[in-house]
């Protein structure tokens, strides 16, 4: 008796294989989807800090305590207050001493019309002023440094000087034994006079000599 072949397994077709397997890769990319870690929207910044940083607190201000201004100890010459380093003022009249054996004096005090040669000058009711240098020393003397200024009124309001008429200032070196005048005008008003003051500076070494009182309108 002859024994029976098995029946051949029939083959599944290609189209139920690509069907198995298009499920098995859904089913993949679905556990992938679900289990992978997804990114935030806005990303974290890290920051790091030094290992040497330390917190500091701002230093305060120092305190600044003020102090009063040392007083001084050194009493101040006596002079005429408007004029530094000057004399006790002296009447328009008198002869003084500049310094051992050299002296001036005011010989001559008019009214008259103050006329200007350059820029700045104003023409006006002035007052001329004549002064006496006399050198009683045995040697030359030098004038050249001599400033003579004028102040009128309560206030010592300086006065400004014109050259005319007549105007004529000191020669720079006088001789022994000799005298020179000078000539100095200045603008100052009639109602203004009756105070006047006439200085006359040597030289840095020397107290400035004020001669003071009215003077005519």
């Amino acid at each position: 008796m002859t024994a029976e072949k098995p029946s051949p397994v029939p083959r599944r077709p290609w189209t139920t294989r690509l069907v198995v397997i298009g499920a098995i890769v859904v089913v993949i990319v679905a556990l992938a989807l679900t289990f992978w870690p997804r990114a935030t929207g806005t990303p974290t910044a890290i920051t790091t800090t030094p290992s040497n940083y330390h917190t500091t607190s701002p230093t305060p201000d120092p305190v600044v305590t003020p102090v009063p201004p040392t007083k001084s100890t050194t009493t101040p010459e006596p002079s005429a207050t408007f004029v530094p380093r000057s004399r006790p003022p002296v009447p328009l009249d008198k002869n003084t001493t500049i310094v051992a054996g050299l002296t001036v004096k005011i010989t001559s005090v008019a009214s008259v019309a103050g006329t200007g040669a350059g820029p700045g000058d104003v023409n006006g009711p002035s007052i001329q002023v004549r002064m006496l240098v006399k050198n009683s020393t045995a040697k030359t003397v030098r004038l050249s440094n001599v400033v003579v200024n004028a102040y009128y009124g309560t206030a010592h309001t300086p006065a400004s000087p014109l050259p005319k008429p007549g105007g004529k200032t000191f020669p720079d070196t006088l001789a022994a034994g000799k005298s020179t005048t000078g000539v100095f005008v200045f603008s100052i008003p009639r109602n203004q006079r009756q105070l006047v003051s006439i200085t006359f500076d040597y030289s840095v070494d020397t107290k400035v000599i004020v001669f003071q009182g009215s003077a005519p309108k």
